[in-house]
């Protein structure tokens, strides 16, 4: 029996080897004080990011749809913040604006002693100047065309509160990094002796705030799976049933939260609460913004597909 996970052996091994093959690599350092850090790979057949090989064998082609915009992302010490004290240690800002939304949340800066001020800045880049659509890639840092560059500069004067504004304007050209969004489901998570799992199987757009929980439940409902069904084809056919249908929610979610927070924002200044509840409310009216809860084995029916986390769609 082989089980595929997102990363299949052969294929880190080619990436860790540095040897040409048909996935992208990056490599990182991790470490703690007082030990030396070890070089680790991640390889894009991981990521869902690149024809994959895995994913072709198990359901054909299926290539990532370009979203029509952007993710800008920085980080940097938060000391270099104007007025670090105006922003609440515990607060995560959600910023909105006509044409987008920031981010910005607090994350340990590595060293153990201090921390960076981490954001994500969603617009739609200028006409005729989106960045590779047809290579779902992050921009390295400092590598963003000027014309995009420009166009983050007038969002941060323009467009954003001027607090937040100076932040964006505090990140250097070398901590800008530029991410064209992408998303798309395989219309199968399995094939004869192969299950997909995690973004192998689905991206939906960061918006959802539920990929790293749709990985965990994948790897659960695929355990549950073949742990009680009674041969290893009836086991992916109840794990297919299962979880291919989230991922349609999810990419179907985050497609609908990108336009609205994003492609044709509300007017948000003449939105009062009970307004923006009510919107929001009808965004996600499947309930399945950051996830769904698993039910216990328990919980489960006798006979039909397995339903962990998230709703059936059709």
């Amino acid at each position: 029996m082989k089980i595929v996970r997102p990363c299949c052996t052969a294929v880190t091994r080619r990436v860790v080897k540095d040897r040409p093959s048909r996935t992208r690599s990056t490599w990182y350092t991790i470490g703690t004080p007082g030990r030396p850090g070890r070089r680790k790979y991640a390889c894009s057949e991981c990521t869902g990011r690149s024809p994959s090989v895995v994913r072709a064998a198990a359901c054909g082609a299926v290539r990532p749809e370009y979203a029509g915009y952007t993710a800008w992302r920085g980080a940097f010490p938060v000391d270099r913040l104007t007025a670090p004290g105006r922003w609440p240690e515990d607060e995560c800002a959600y910023v909105v604006f006509p044409g987008g939304h920031l981010i910005v949340y607090r994350i340990p800066d590595g060293s153990g002693r201090g921390q960076n001020a981490n954001w994500v800045l969603y617009t739609t880049p200028p006409p005729g100047h989106d960045p590779a659509p047809d290579s779902p890639v992050s921009l390295p840092p400092g590598t963003a065309p000027a014309p995009l560059r420009e166009h983050l500069a007038y969002v941060a004067e323009e467009l954003l509160p001027p607090y937040w504004g100076d932040l964006v304007r505090l990140t250097t050209r070398e901590e800008l990094i530029l991410q064209p969004l992408y998303d798309f489901t395989a219309e199968r998570y399995t094939a004869p002796g192969m299950a997909l799992t995690g973004d192998a199987a689905t991206v939906a757009r960061p918006h959802t705030g539920a990929g790293a929980v749709k990985a965990l439940q994948d790897a659960t409902a695929l355990e549950a799976a073949l742990s009680g069904a009674p041969t290893l084809s009836a086991a992916l056919a109840a794990y297919d049933a299962d979880r291919a249908s989230v991922g349609r929610t999810m990419v179907t979610l985050g497609r609908r939260l990108g336009r609205e927070l994003v492609e044709r924002t509300p007017p948000w200044r003449s939105m009062d609460g009970a307004g923006l509840e009510t919107w929001w409310r009808g965004l996600d009216g499947s309930g399945a913004f950051g996830g769904r809860r698993l039910e216990a084995a328990g919980d489960r029916p006798a006979a039909g597909p397995l339903k962990y986390g998230g709703t059936q769609s059709g």
